[in-house]
């Protein structure tokens, strides 16, 4: 019990900060009812996943601050089963095969929808009432396109879990109801944390490293799919994003331990420590490292200097990038450039080398 309260505060504080974004939501069709389908910091568009985990260039650009991914997707639930119906850019709608969006298992999709199966994770939807209040919640596990568990939640159901005693833990249907929500929990803490800044060293200089999709180069070796991550929202004891401390020796990149990143707090993770043998089983560690040889592709290494804000907060000033091309965990080329450096249109000058690395860095994104 008293892990139970320990964990409610947190979770409706969470919840809390997860709805003050404010952005535009997704549509839900489910029971013949259409739900606002919210879309937050810790809630990702479930469309917005599709092209992270399968390594696609985005397509969509920001409308405006209250809709940073770009448009609106109309989803519906049927069958227990999750599916895109309509893409909306302002006022254009579009069916979602003109953004090349493909289920693994086509048998379930039509030229009107595609069947969802890229995605695993927490929706939570809502009923508005005519003066837009909330008159419900209904928050779904989704596991590759298919319901695993849904639950109905009324402000009134909020208060009893807020105030959960020994006594309400008999309570069948309530306690779902709380597991639902600490899934939840789980689930906004990981994707919050997804892009926390990795460390690496290199010739005793540290810096940044960021993967091919922007998050860890850990994900890479599970193929970018968080379901393969052991430490993914659904692992109750202990869970979080991965983050890595890196290292460049004799041209190798290496990895050199793991943290998870959790929480909510703004100036920092609550980092947990895990062993590289918990995670790489059957790779074999070299002085206490592992050589990073599934990671190959074109990667950047930011460099820079820390200060603080006036209101203690960490202020990150960037003074040069390093351009890497590694394969199977050895760097094959590489070029430092300063910051202010032109991506977009390169000086006459630049090396050929160095024009094929930015080249390569930008269609790097693009499914072959």
């Amino acid at each position: 019990m008293e892990k139970i309260l320990s964990f409610l505060v947190f979770i409706f504080l969470s919840l809390n900060l997860t709805f003050a974004t404010e952005q535009e939501s997704d549509i839900l069709c489910y029971n013949k009812e259409k739900l606002a389908l919210e879309i937050g910091w810790g809630h990702p568009s479930p469309l917005e996943t599709y092209y992270q985990q399968k390594n696609i260039k985005y397509p969509f650009q920001m409308l405006h601050t209250a809709n940073y991914r770009g448009h609106i997707a109309t989803w519906k639930i049927e069958n227990e089963k999750f599916y895109i119906i309509e893409v909306a850019i302002e006022e254009e709608k579009h069916k979602p095969q003109k953004f090349k969006i493909k289920s693994s298992d086509k048998s379930l999709s039509t030229e009107n929808e595609v069947f969802a199966d890229w995605f695993s994770g927490i929706i939570v939807c809502q009923k508005k009432k005519k003066n837009w209040e909330t008159e419900y919640s209904r928050y779904f596990y989704i596991k590759n396109g298919k319901i695993q568990k849904t639950v109905k939640l009324t402000t009134e159901d909020f208060k009893r879990i807020h105030n959960l005693t020994d006594k309400d833990t008999s309570d069948l249907e309530l306690m779902n109801s709380y597991s639902m929500l600490y899934l939840n929990q789980s689930y906004i803490s990981y994707y919050f944390r997804m892009y926390d800044k990795e460390t690496i060293t290199v010739n005793e200089k540290k810096g940044y490293i960021t993967g091919k999709n922007g998050n860890s180069i850990i994900l890479e070796y599970f193929d970018n799919d968080h379901m393969k991550w052991i430490y993914n929202w659904e692992n109750f004891e202990i869970n979080g994003a991965p983050n890595g401390i890196w290292e460049i020796e004799k041209n190798k990149l290496y990895l050199k331990s793991i943290n998870l990143h959790t929480g909510l707090e703004f100036d920092g993770a609550e980092k947990i420590v895990i062993n590289l043998s918990d995670v790489f089983r059957d790779m074999e560690k070299k002085n206490d490292k592992i050589l990073v040889d599934w990671a190959s592709g074109i990667y950047l290494i930011t460099y820079g200097e820390e200060s603080k804000n006036e209101l203690d907060f960490e202020i990150f000033k960037q003074t040069e990038f390093t351009l890497l091309r590694i394969k199977n965990g050895v760097i094959e080329e590489s070029r430092t450039i300063p910051s202010d450096f032109n991506f977009k249109n390169p000086p006459k000058d630049t090396d050929e080398i160095l024009k094929k690395l930015i080249e390569d860095y930008k269609q790097q994104k693009t499914k072959k």
